[in-house]
């Protein structure tokens, strides 16, 4: 670690990016008890994979990448999206819905056209990363802007910052809204596993990638590079789970409201319904003859009088936005992703505010 201690001091924290892949079981409920009819009692286990990456200083989270079995998921088809960059994240397929080497050259290549500057790239030795790596450097387009320097074999857990609590901070977000969710379709009588689906777990990911805040992402680096010392004492503050603690309560509570009365949602497995171990990216002497397989295999988703305008609304603003973001992610063609991105901010502004009216107007009629 001296020597990557020594070499990142050569990169400003804006030029210092780690990236990570992990399992995604987006359709894994908490042990509540509760079921569906078609549910049953059966433990859920439809994975994909995410690609996560950000910089030493938050300043740059970059868009998610997403590994799942099917080439073009139905629910892609129905909501008529043909290029995912315009929904924020990239989508690829193989039969495994694991990470792949080639994934991995596409990804490198795509990382470094976009840095455009130099930048260091702290990845560990997964099979994957070092097969992808060892094809770059023997072909005759090796990377322009990117240095990659390995974390020393089975350390990732101590010095990996992405490992230290930014993806368990992202997947809390993420299973937040899942909970949310299922309060929704239970209260309403519906039968979530009809009305779920992967592309709606993708949009909670970005907007739970958007939550992940900053500071939160600076103190990660810092504690897996030992550039501070920890503040408060026991192993709960100095765990991968110490910058979640909160959103962790706040998931429990919210599991225990879907739990049946003879029940008790345990904190262990709250975590393990947030970050489960069947998530792990894992190695093994077959990975590299998996990913060549799974490559290659897919499933198959002048001047005028001026009339008076109506004032808008707060909500008829947001269906507008909506209709234009509706319209960006549609689009054959590229996007202009600073506007999609600015667009789904802007919307989350106009419905805060929107709460904000309801409740003055409820109390307005109250007081009345």
């Amino acid at each position: 670690m001296k020597c990557i201690q020594a070499i990142k001091a050569e990169y400003s924290a804006s030029n210092t990016y780690n990236m990570d892949e992990t399992g995604f079981l987006w359709k894994r409920l908490p042990n509540t008890g509760l079921t569906t009819t078609s549910a049953g009692k059966r433990v859920d286990k439809t994975r994909i994979t995410a690609n996560l990456c950000c910089n030493k200083d938050g300043s740059d989270k970059l868009p998610l990448w997403f590994i799942g079995k099917a080439q073009r998921p139905h629910c892609f088809t129905q909501n008529h999206i043909t290029n995912t960059e315009n929904k924020g994240f990239f989508w690829r397929a193989n039969s495994t819905a694991w990470i792949t080497y080639m994934i991995i050259v596409e990804w490198l290549r795509w990382f470094d056209k976009r840095a455009q500057k130099p930048v260091l790239l702290l990845m560990d030795n997964f099979s994957a990363h070092e097969a992808a790596v060892g094809l770059i450097r023997e072909s005759n387009q090796p990377l322009k802007w990117t240095r990659i320097e390995w974390f020393p074999a089975n350390t990732t857990s101590i010095f990996q910052p992405l490992d230290q609590g930014i993806i368990q901070n992202w997947k809390c977000y993420v299973k937040k809204q899942l909970l949310q969710f299922l309060i929704t379709e239970f209260d309403a009588g519906r039968d979530y596993t009809k009305t779920h689906h992967v592309l709606r777990a993708i949009k909670w990911s970005i907007q739970a990638w958007e939550s992940v805040d900053s500071t939160l992402i600076t103190r990660c680096w810092q504690k897996g590079f030992r550039e501070v010392e920890e503040v408060k004492e026991g192993p709960e503050n100095n765990s991968c789970w110490a910058e979640s603690l909160e959103l962790i309560q706040e998931i429990q509570g919210m599991a225990s409201s879907l739990a049946t009365s003879d029940q008790r949602i345990k904190p262990a497995d709250i975590r393990s319904f947030i970050h489960s171990e069947d998530e792990r990216i894992v190695d093994s002497e077959e990975d590299i003859t998996d990913q060549i397989i799974a490559h290659y295999s897919l499933q198959d988703d002048q001047e005028v009088s001026v009339e008076e305008v109506a004032k808008v609304s707060v909500s008829e603003a947001i269906a507008a936005l909506n209709t234009l973001k509706l319209y960006q992610e549609q689009r054959d063609q590229l996007a202009n992703q600073d506007l999609t991105a600015q667009l789904r901010k802007e919307l989350r502004i106009l419905q805060a505010e929107e709460i904000s009216l309801k409740k003055q107007s409820n109390l307005t009629s109250w007081l009345g």
